[in-house]
C-alpha cells in the first residue's frame, strides 16, 4: 500500500509546495520515495518545493539517508526542491554533511 494515495495530496499545502509529515521515514524511505517522486511529476501547477515534517523521526538509517539523498538529486533536476523540517538536533547531528 502506498504512503501517499493514488492523487492524494497532504492536506498542510499550498501551491507550489506539498508537506508531508512522516513519522515511519526510516521504515519506508524506499516506498516514501517512489510516492513522492510520482506527486512530483503529476503536480499540477508544478512544484517549486516538496517539505517533509520529520519532528517523530529519532533515527534514519543508511539505507533511508542514501534513499534520501537519491530523492533529492531527482527532484533538483525536476527544478524541485526538497526541504526537511522539524529534524531533531541528535537527528541532524547525525546526519549533516559537513
Amino acid at each position: 500500500m502506498s504512503l501517499l494515495q493514488q492523487g492524494e495530496i497532504p492536506a498542510d499545502s499550498s501551491a507550489g509546495l506539498p508537506v508531508h509529515s512522516h513519522h515511519v521515514l526510516c521504515h519506508n524511505a524506499v516506498q516514501m520515495s517512489e510516492d513522492v517522486s510520482r506527486l512530483a511529476k503529476e503536480a499540477k501547477p508544478p512544484l517549486v518545493w516538496f517539505g517533509i515534517g520529520a519532528s517523530a523521526v529519532d533515527d534514519i538509517g543508511y539505507t533511508a539517508a542514501a534513499t534520501l539523498r537519491s530523492l533529492y538529486a531527482i527532484l533538483l533536476e525536476q527544478g524541485i526542491r526538497l526541504i526537511f523540517f522539524e529534524v531533531s538536533d541528535e537527528v541532524y547531528a547525525q546526519n549533516v554533511r559537513g
